[in-house]
């Protein structure tokens, strides 16, 4: 569809693969390589189910994007685990400030969408597919 964009990320266990997800958003909105890890941020997130989890997740990276204008190209997820009644994940993230000079803007994510979300584990991997209103 025109106005989504829709991608899958693996890795070899959820912490990578939620960090490849993460990755792969960002790389839609400008070239990851350019963005240089100069502000770090720490984001702690309590979510009923994994896949919401993952909703949560990606979203909260995109309201950072939205709202203060920046770009984040590393991701350390030190610790996602099912918590009493649901999901909880901690997370170090490093990026910068949006720059016109450097950055060139290829697409504009609008939110994220729980169409098509999917988590699963495919042998030793966990693949994830994302679909994200564009």
């Amino acid at each position: 569809h025109t106005a989504d964009l829709k991608f899958q990320a693996e890795g070899k266990n959820l912490k990578h693969a939620f960090r490849n997800a993460a990755k792969a958003m960002f790389n839609s909105i400008v070239k990851i390589d350019t963005i240089q890890p100069k502000i770090e941020k720490t984001i702690e997130i309590t979510s009923e189910s994994i896949e919401s989890l993952l909703f949560d997740w990606l979203s909260k990276l995109l309201t950072l994007h939205d709202s203060y204008n920046l770009l984040f190209s590393e991701f350390q997820i030190q610790n996602i685990n099912r918590q009493n009644s649901g999901w909880y994940l901690k997370a170090k993230i490093k990026g910068e400030k949006l720059d016109q000079k450097r950055h060139q803007p290829e697409m504009m994510i609008k939110a994220m969408t729980y169409n098509e979300l999917k988590i699963e584990k495919k042998g030793k991997k966990f693949l994830l597919t994302v679909v994200m209103d564009i």
